[in-house]
Order: C-alpha cells, then structure tokens, then sequence
C-alpha cells in the first residue's frame, strides 16, 4: 500500500508542467500562507518550485534555510513527498489572473472596423480580461506561430483594466500614440492560430480562427464565453453587442411602410421563425433600453402631434435667451424593433417612421429626415450632446462667462469634438411622403458660432461599426459627378442649421454658393430639407456636401489619397510637406517680382489662377467679414498631391474652395457687409501661414493678370450677380423655404425672425442691386483711379472727442488728433474708446474716412460708426488700423451708407484688443461723389 501511494503522488508531481503560475502580488489572497511553497521566492508558485521542491526530496539538490522553510507546507517541521503533494494541490486551488486572459475577438481583413491612430485599417487582435482586478501584461506574447510564441510581448509598464479590452495592431507598423500597440506580423485571411503566453508561466489561451471575409470578426459570444463565433466587429468592447453571424436572427417585418399617411391604423410586426420581438417607440434600441416592450399584440399608429412634448420640452439647450416651444410641435411615431432567438441572439433593429395627418406643403415638397436614437444621449442633462450640460455649471462656478454665449470656447456638451462627441442614430430619408432611404450611421453637434443656437447643425457618418461603410442615396437632387453620373454615395453628409443666418434667411449661403455654380471655385452643393429627431419636429435644415478629399474624388475622379486639402491654415488632408511648400510659395509671392515674366508663370503654374481670380471676386463682391477682413477665415483650398496627366484637374495647381458666406450681403444691417463697403481694397494683410492677400496685392503689377483680374470681377459682376439673376435665385428660395422657415423661427423660439423675414428678403436684393455702382468705383480705385471727394462732413471740434476706460486722454486742438495710453488688454475689445458724437450721414451716400495712426506696441485699433438703439449699439461701419507701428501710418476707408433711417452717428476707436500708447491724428471725413 505504501508503495502505491507514493507512485500515485509522483505520477502527479511528472505532470507539474501542467500546472499554471501565480503572482503571489497580484492576488488577494498573498497572505503569509499562500506565501508558503514560493520556494525560489520569485512572488510565484509554479512549476519552478515543483521542480526544486521534486529534486530536493530526490536528494538532486539542496536547499538553503529561507527556502526549505517555504518548502514545509504542512508545518510540521518535516519537508517530505507530502509537503510535494500538498504544493501541487495548492499551486492548483489558486487563481491566476494572468491565466484567465483571453483572446477574445480576432479581425484578419478589416477594412472599416478599427482606425489606429494613423486613420489606417491594420488586422486586429482583441485581449479581454474577464477578471476584476487590473493584469500586468509584462512578460506576456502574441503570436500566430507555435514555434516562436513571442513575436510581439507587451512593454513592462502596459495594464489591462479591470473587465477591460487590448487591441493589439497587426501590421508590423510603428505607432506614437499613446497605449496603441502594434505586432510585428499580419494575420491570414484565410485563418490561422493565435497564441497569448507568459514567459515563465507557459500558455493563456489560443485561438484558431477560420477564413474571414472583410469586417467579419471571429470571437466569444456571448462576451467572454467558450462559443467561438463569426460575428460583425465589436473592436475594444463587449462581443454582446455585435451579431452572432453564425446564429443570424431576422430583423422583424413591419405590416406597414415607413411614411406619411393622412390616417391612423393597427401595426403588426411578425418574426418568420416565431421568435420573441421587443420594440420602443421613443427612438432607443429595443436590445438595450430600459423602455422596451415585448410585443404581444398591433400597436397603434395615430396622429400624435396632440400628446405633450418631450424632446422639445428641453430649453436647457443653449446659453441663449430660450424659451421652449408651449405648444405641441408636429410628432410622428418611431417604431423600431429586435427579435430574440432562444439562445438570446438579438436580430438587427428594424425602425420605421409614421407622420400621421401632416398637412404642411413642405413635408411633401422638401426631403424630410428622420434622426432616431436613445434620447438620454441628445438630452440627459449631464452627459446629452445637445445640451448645455452640468460640467458647464460647474465650470461657471470659479469662472465668469464668456462675452458672447455662442463662443465656442464655452465648455458646454454641444462645443465638444472628436470621437467622444458621436452617438448613433438610425436616420431614415422621406420623398413625397414615402420612405427612401434608411441606414444606422454616426452623428454629431457640428457647427462653431451656430451650435449655440438652440437649433443646432448635425453631421452624419457612415461607418462599418454602426452600418453600412458608405451612405448610398442621391441626398442632393441631380448632383453629377466625374463620371457624368449622380452621386449617391457619401462618407458624410451635413444637416446644416443656416449658420450664423439661423435666425434670419437660413438659405443665404446656399443661395449665394448656387450663384456661383459655374464659376472655377468649389462649392457645398445642397437641399432643403425638414429634420425631426425622435419623431418631433425640428425644423428647416440644408443637406450640404463636406468640402473634403471624397468631395474631390466624387466631383473630378482624384483618388482620395491624392488629396492634399488646406483649410484656416491647417493641413485638413493630405500630405504636410506639399501643404507647407504652399506656404513658403506664399511668402515668396508677396513680395517678388511680378513684372517678370518668369515669376508670373511660376504663380500660374503653382495655382489655377482662373479659380484665384474669381474667388477674391466673389468674396470682394459679397462684402464677406467673416473671410478676410480683420483676419483670415473661413477660406480652404486643395490639389492633387501627385500630378496625373489623365485627369484633367490633377494637374498638381491649388484651387478655391467657398464655404460659410452667411455674414455677407448685407447681412442683419452689419455695416461691413453694406453694398457701399469696400473690402477689395482692405482685404487683411497680417501674419498668417498661407496668406494670399499680398500675394493678391503684388499680382496686379504683372500687366497680364491686372487685366484678366479686371475683367473677370466686370464679368462676374454683370452675369454671376446680376441684379435680375439673382432677385430670380432668391424667390426660388423663398418659394420653397419661407412657409417652413417661418415654422421653424416659431418652433426655435425666434418670431422676431418672423417679423423681420420680408425686409430680410428684400434687403438681400436690394444689396445686388445698389452694389454694381458701388463695386465698380473700388475696382477702379484698386487700380489707381481717385476718388472724387465734395463736401467735408464736420467733426465736431476736437473739445467734443471723449473716452472711457483705463487709458490716459490727450488731446490735441491743432491736428483734431488725440493720444491714448492703453495700459493692458482689456477683457473686451470696446473697453477702452475715444468716440466723437455728432455725426451727420445721410442714406445711399458714399463716404471716407482718412486717418493717420500709430501705436508704439504695434497693437491693432477697431473703427467704428455707429449709433445707440435701445440697449444695442448699431455700426453703420466698422473696420481697423493695422498693422500698426511707432511710425504714422495713414488709412482710408470708404463706405456707404444704406439704412433706411437716419441717425445721430458717432466716430468710434476701440483700444482694447490692445496695448500701448496710441497717437491719432488729421481724422477727416468726406462725401464721396459717385454720379
């Protein structure tokens, strides 16, 4: 018997390589007991301490004092084959947290499931920990081959978290960013195996995984589980919520198309293979959320409109001035629904939209888009997308508010970017009532100035991890592509707002885009549309294109890849080295010679100069303010990175993008934007990368481009916007905009925006008609002809120049001049003024005001013109000095001025963008002659 025994307790000890390793640091249980049998004193019980403890009692070896003391397992003194035995059974009976590891999802030809870093589509890798304790991953290898188990180790200082998930890149690339890792080895398409070891532990896991077709992953479902299946891609979160492909659920039928109907009705959803259905009818995913329902029986489908506001109830959605609609907005009834086998596989979310007795015309004359998805990511209050959100409060708290609550420096939830800013919705489009078009996509709060409106601009994104990986429907009505085809397939879309025009004409910028058309510069194409999210109402949008490098491969047939895209003077696209050469072509083109024949040819074979011209024609001509006037903005550019003959505008020349010219056009009585403005001769010429203004400037030396620029504007002028062309582009836009504008100043809390929609409309056009006149005589004095002055509009004598702020105030009777000391920046740019009341002007006059300025700072100074109504200070113009130094430096402006009304007007200098001693003097203002 006792021999027996011991052949059984050494059959035991030879399978000690079975046996698994554990960190005696890492598990909770590392007391003083389980420290005994760490016999090398390593921190771990395993094989290695087998072996020894299996050659000291075969007399193979010797152990010190410390070691034979971790041997005696028993305690009683006495090291013998029980102490072995008892080590084997206890090396067993504790947990590794390194052994229980898992590869978890495996990805061998993805295509859009995982970006890294770079925005590339490596092969991937998916390590769950399923424990609750955080791993070291030190000392641990991924491989796809059993002879060298090693290929890739993690670096000492990397963890996986608690419950938390590892992608491991397999693409032998280098990477910098931070926690990305990627294997020195790709994985086949055709399947292979996968290896997780542990250098003194031996193997975690392996995984082998079939052939894969594209963004088809392989991996445990459910999450963490032995059931290794096809499934679509969940990269760095729970296999739950993707599809098990090898247990394909049907998504539900609806009895009754998606649409708008005149009637209510009974809605059944059925499930060919009698599964279970659960459905919602507030927008959320009938798999996750907490209002779904089983289905048991027809759901009633009637008008709603009547039932209270939800969504809309919401005013907590900008720092505006805001009052949420008190009547019931426009509804429909979302329905969307899973089926659920009996292994718990969930189908694919079918959803569908019904409108029920809307009667407003543009519900069937304009596309309409639905947006579903679980409210609380729009609207909860804390973390909502399109809220203010608590964070904001809480940074009110130590911190005053910003001046204007529309900036975006504001730390509210809809000023947020990037991934973090994306939530899904499952968007469906409606043509004359009838569903055209659905898909599960991305989507986020866009915009600068404008997401703080209340009605917020929205941007969709097709990605494979929420559906298809392109949106394919014709969004915009007969836009033709390279290929003489239309396009109908997109990376992402744009339901835009109207801009900073949300609050009055929000088709100003499309409206002057379409004039555009034919021009050599690129535009946003688009549509109007009607938006509602979650079945309410909200409002007016425009579907518009996103000026990127699809936008140029879908229009001209340029691969993507060969984009190289500039835009606000970051590379938006493409390659930095070709975008930077750009700039230093700027630089030299600012100030060499244009005369010569040589250098000209260089301008024209760097950019296409036809798209040059007439971009600073159209921007010039619409008094745009928000592009190049005090600074540059809102401008963007492109090229083919790598010239292809092939191709006709692959030719390696920068060409003009025109996007955001909402603040144009005699926008909102904004004097700068008066068709009496002069920007042509003002355009900005500062510090900037990438400035083309003294570029501009510097080229009306050379005799061929004064001439063909000359003669462009005049074209442009009398054809582009033509007075006649463009009163017939605003009523076709008033036609088919003003009924659902008007609702959605009613819905958005804006009837003053009602009030003013006719003399908006007609101001707009009395601009193109009274700017020809007015255009001309700056083109003109571009080019050297005078203007002819008559009458000097008094300033009143210098005793009358006032100011306020923290400045000291000199002035000087002899030069109607005035001096300030500006001691620091001020919060605000109007803190500190000099201003001269009293000033006469009179209505379709043209006027100039000539100055001679300096500042030993070189800081900047605003001029203004304006007047005090009510609360608010009114510009009839406005514009500014710079740049400035120590030496006078003399200034003109010229302006008109159109208001309706005539006012007390006063000469306005701002000081407080600034800082030091400002000095002012000969200030002259003239009535200009234009018969």
């Amino acid at each position: 018997m006792k021999k027996k025994g011991l052949s059984i307790i050494c059959a035991a000890v030879l399978t000690a390589g079975m046996i698994p390793q554990f960190s005696l640091w890492e598990s909770s249980t590392a007391d003083a007991d389980t420290k005994t049998g760490d016999i090398n004193q390593d921190g771990y019980i395993d094989t290695e301490d087998i072996s020894l403890l299996q050659n000291y009692i075969a007399k193979k070896t010797k152990l010190i004092k410390a070691r034979k003391e971790k041997a005696d397992i028993d305690g009683n003194g006495s090291v013998n084959v029980l102490d072995l035995a008892l080590l084997k059974m206890k090396a067993l009976s504790v947990a590794s947290p390194y052994m229980e590891l898992l590869i978890n999802e495996v990805c061998s030809s993805n295509k859009s499931s995982f970006k890294d870093a770079a925005g590339n589509s490596p092969d991937w890798v998916e390590i769950f920990n399923p424990t609750d304790m955080e791993v070291s991953l030190a000392d641990v290898g991924l491989s796809d081959t059993e002879t060298d188990q090693f290929l890739f180790t993690f670096p000492d200082d990397a963890v996986i978290p608690a419950y938390g998930y590892i992608i491991v890149c397999c693409d032998d690339a280098a990477s910098e960013a931070e926690g990305e890792y990627h294997a020195p080895f790709k994985l086949s398409s055709n399947g292979e195996t996968l290896y997780l070891t542990h250098a003194k532990k031996g193997s975690i896991d392996s995984v082998t995984f079939p052939e894969l077709e594209k963004d088809i992953t392989y991996g445990r479902y459910r999450n963490g589980s032995d059931n290794l299946v096809r499934l679509s891609p969940t990269a760095g979160s729970s296999n739950d919520g993707g599809s098990n492909l090898d247990d394909i659920v049907d998504a539900p039928v609806f009895s009754v198309p998606a649409g708008f109907y005149d009637s209510g009705f009974a809605l059944d959803i059925t499930d060919a293979s009698g599964n279970k259905i659960y459905y919602t009818t507030d927008g959320s995913d009938p798999r996750t959320s907490d209002t779904a329902k089983e289905y048991t029986g027809s759901i009633e489908i009637y008008n709603n409109t009547s039932d209270s506001n939800v969504w809309s109830a919401i005013d907590d959605i900008t720092l505006k001035e805001y009052h949420a609609p008190s009547y019931n907005v426009d509804k429909g009834i979302i329905v969307r629904a899973a089926a659920v086998s009996e292994s718990g596989t969930f189908s694919s979310v079918a959803t569908n939209g019904y409108y029920i007795g809307k009667t407003a015309a543009y519900y069937k004359n304009m596309k309409v888009v639905s947006l579903s998805t679980d409210g609380e990511l729009l609207f909860d209050e804390d973390t909502g997308h399109y809220m203010v959100g608590s964070g904001y409060y809480e940074w009110l708290k130590s911190n005053a508010p910003l001046s204007d609550p529309c900036s975006t420096e504001n730390p509210t939830n809809y000023n947020k970017s990037g991934k973090e800013a994306e939530f899904p919705v499952n968007v469906q489009v409606y043509e004359n009532g009838n569903l055209a078009y659905t898909e599960n996509v991305g989507a986020r709060i866009t915009g600068n100035w404008s997401t703080g409106y209340p009605q917020k601009s929205i941007r969709l994104y097709a990605r494979g991890e929420y559906g298809a990986s392109k949106m394919n429907y014709e969004f915009i009505d007969d836009l033709m592509g390279a290929d003489g085809t239309v396009i109908d397939e997109y990376d992402k879309i744009t339901l835009r707002n109207g801009g900073t025009c949300n609050e009055l004409l929000r088709f100003r910028d499309l409206c002057l885009q379409e004039l555009c058309n034919d021009r050599a510069v690129d535009i946003q194409n688009g549509e109007p549309c009607i938006v509602f999210i979650n079945g309410e109402f909200w409002g007016q949008y425009f579907i518009r294109e996103r000026l990127e490098a699809d936008y140029i491969e879908s229009h001209y047939g340029i691969d993507k890849n060969n984009v190289t895209m500039v835009k606000n003077g970051y590379l938006e696209e493409g390659d930095e080295a070709t975008a930077r050469a750009f700039d230093e072509f700027l630089r030299w083109a600012g100030t060499a010679d244009m005369t010569d024949p040589a250098n000209y040819q260089k301008v024209c074979d760097t950019l296409d100069i036809q798209s040059f011209m007439d971009y600073i024609t159209i921007e010039t001509y619409i008094n745009n303010v928000d592009w190049a006037t005090d600074y540059l903005n809102n401008w963007q550019m492109w090229r083919a990175t790598e010239p292809d003959t092939a191709i006709e505008k692959a030719d390696g020349k920068w060409r003009f993008m025109l996007y955001d010219l909402d603040f144009a056009a005699d926008y909102f009585e904004t004097g700068s934007t008066f068709a009496g403005s002069d920007s042509i001769n003002n355009l900005y010429m500062g510090e900037n990368d990438y400035n083309f203004v003294p570029m501009f400037y510097n080229l009306l030396n050379n005799e061929t481009f004064s001439k063909n620029f000359y003669d462009t504007y005049i074209e442009i002028m009398e054809t582009t916007f033509a007075p006649d062309t463009v009163n017939k582009k605003i009523d076709d836009f008033v036609n088919e905009c003003e009924t659902a504008e008007r609702a959605t100043n009613t819905r958005f809390d804006f009837e003053w925006g009602n009030m003013q929609y006719d003399s908006e409309v007609q101001q707009f056009k009395d601009y193109f008609a009274a700017r020809p006149k007015y255009a001309k005589l700056y083109l003109d004095s571009l080019y050297g002809k005078e203007l002819e002055l008559s009458r000097e509009i008094p300033l009143r004598s210098v005793s009358n120049w006032t100011h306020y702020g923290s400045a000291s105030f000199t002035k000087d009777a002899s030069n109607n001049a005035f001096s300030a000391n500006v001691p620091s920046l001020c919060a605000n740019p109007w803190d500190i003024q000099a201003q001269c009341s009293g000033i006469t002007l009179e209505t379709g006059k043209l006027y100039q005001l000539t100055m001679e300025v300096s500042c030993d700072k070189g800081s900047p100074m605003a001029v203004y013109i304006n007047h005090q109504e009510g609360q608010n200070w009114v510009n009839c113009w406005s514009g500014k000095a710079s740049p400035l130094d120590s030496e006078s430096k003399t200034f003109t402006f010229t302006f008109g001025y159109t208001a309706k009304t005539a006012y007390d007007w006063q000469l306005c200098f701002n000081f407080g963008e600034g800082a030091g001693t400002y000095t002012v003097k000969h200030v002259t203002l003239h009535e200009v002659n234009i018969d």
